[in-house]
């Protein structure tokens, strides 16, 4: 297991779009799996990882996700999601967002998300995962989803926070 580097904004790599994984069981897949799940338990504060936030040559559709209280589905484990597919329902709520890929653990602001969501996906054993889930999960699944196809949470952002977002940058 490897632990990677986190790609930083502006970086034009974060908005490279990941590629499908066609075959869990490969050795490249499970690999990129092992150093994703390495990278999110040694990343401070950190509830989830797309791959194409971190420094991969070749980024698949997969997140890795920190247990979250009171959804079952993670055993007390951190969970690779291969391939997700979220499936959005309403209504629409606004709650602050931040990002390891954006100065992390100093900028934040209130992103507009699905309340609820449906995830299709396959664990890394090539087993179908469906799960319905609500509230942080569901807002953590969306952010990264948006990273696997190259979009930001800044990109949700008016025009005065991307101002606040610049002025964190100077800070730096």
């Amino acid at each position: 297991m490897t632990v990677l580097k986190i790609i930083q904004y502006p970086d034009k790599l974060l908005r490279r779009k990941s590629q499908p994984v066609t075959n869990v069981l490969d050795n490249k897949v499970q690999q990129m799996a092992s150093d994703m799940l390495a990278t999110l338990k040694k990343t401070k504060n950190c509830a989830a990882l797309a791959s194409t936030q971190l420094d991969l040559e070749h980024p698949l559709d997969m997140i890795a996700v920190n247990p979250v209280p009171g959804e079952a589905i993670f055993k007390k484990h951190p969970m690779v999601f291969i391939n997700p597919k979220l499936t959005k329902i309403g209504p629409i709520v606004s709650d602050l967002e931040g990002c390891m890929s954006i100065c992390p653990n100093r900028f934040s602001a209130p992103v507009p998300r699905f309340e609820k969501v449906v995830l299709d996906a396959l664990d890394c054993e090539g087993n179908a995962i469906h799960l319905e889930t609500s509230g942080f999960l569901a807002r953590c699944l969306q952010h990264e989803c948006d990273h696997l196809v190259g979009k930001l949470f800044i990109d949700y952002l008016p025009p005065e926070a991307i101002n606040q977002l610049a002025k964190s940058y100077e800070a730096r």
